[in-house]
């Protein structure tokens, strides 16, 4: 089974659903020790897909192929905001 290739709107999809997770944890009086950890990783998550993002639009401004975008994970990510 061969990869779909990554497309702008499939991370916006997902940034939306994640941003709306972060305002309803963000929207609780009192969070919980698994909220502040969720939250965490949503903003995580957030970051790594707005890389993907930013890196896709570049390949495809060079007429480069979406499926070379490299999936950057989280930890990666994480290095980067330190």
């Amino acid at each position: 089974m061969t990869a779909q290739p990554l497309r702008p709107e499939d991370l916006a999809a997902d940034l939306t659903e994640l941003v709306a997770e972060e305002h309803r944890l963000l929207q609780r009086v009192s969070r919980s020790v698994d909220d502040e950890n969720r939250l965490r990783q949503v903003r995580l998550e957030q970051d790594r897909l707005w890389e993907l993002r930013r890196l896709l639009r570049a390949r495809r401004a060079h007429d480069e192929a979406p499926a070379a975008v490299p999936d950057r994970s989280a930890r990666v990510v994480e290095q980067h905001l330190r």
